[in-house]
């Protein structure tokens, strides 16, 4: 039971970190749909290599998240959709279908990534040495959710402080509500 409430917690940190450093750029405890679309414009929503996601199609994913659509999103509403995003992208990046992400996978599904988006320290032993850390078990893969919760807490943590956002300008008049 001890290694159940651990995926709950790691999972809990992770989603707490994304949502308050990755999303929640004004820091008042809400994403509004501004901070959303500039958020998932620099860390993209789909799996490595996927297309940039069109700004209605922001709009529409931010819409879906406020469930209780009063214009923005707050943490309960925000967990279901990253554990249900972090799934799909894990799923996406275990290239041979194995269940698991080797070393090969995890370095192809975040390190270019991250390099896109601006982070010049996800150089490829950075990101080695964070697949190294999130493989608890020392098996050679990252498994979810656990390793894989992991991973993605480290790597918010070692390269978002949300400078990348500071330049980011969207026009959030044009969307009606």
């Amino acid at each position: 039971s001890n290694h159940s409430s651990c995926s709950v917690d790691v999972a809990a940190v992770a989603y707490t970190e994304a949502f308050t450093h990755i999303f929640d750029l004004n820091k008042d405890g809400y994403i509004h749909v501004r901070e959303f679309v500039c958020a998932t414009k620099f860390e993209g929503l789909g799996p490595p290599h996927s297309p940039p996601v069109p700004y209605e199609q922001m709009v529409a994913t931010f819409e879906y998240i406020d469930a209780n659509q009063d214009g923005r999103i707050v943490l309960s509403e925000f967990v279901p959709f990253y554990t249900m995003q972090n799934m799909a992208n894990y799923h996406a990046g275990d290239l041979d279908m194995s269940g698991a992400l080797n070393l090969t996978e995890f370095l192809a599904a975040f390190q270019p990534r991250l390099m896109q988006q601006g982070y010049s320290d996800a150089t490829v032993p950075a990101v080695t040495q964070i697949f190294h850390t999130a493989d608890t078990n020392d098996d050679g893969v990252v498994t979810y959710p656990d390793e894989y919760e992991t991973a993605l807490s480290i790597i918010n943590g070692f390269s978002n402080d949300g400078s990348n956002h500071s330049s980011c300008s969207v026009d959030v008049a044009a969307v009606a509500y």
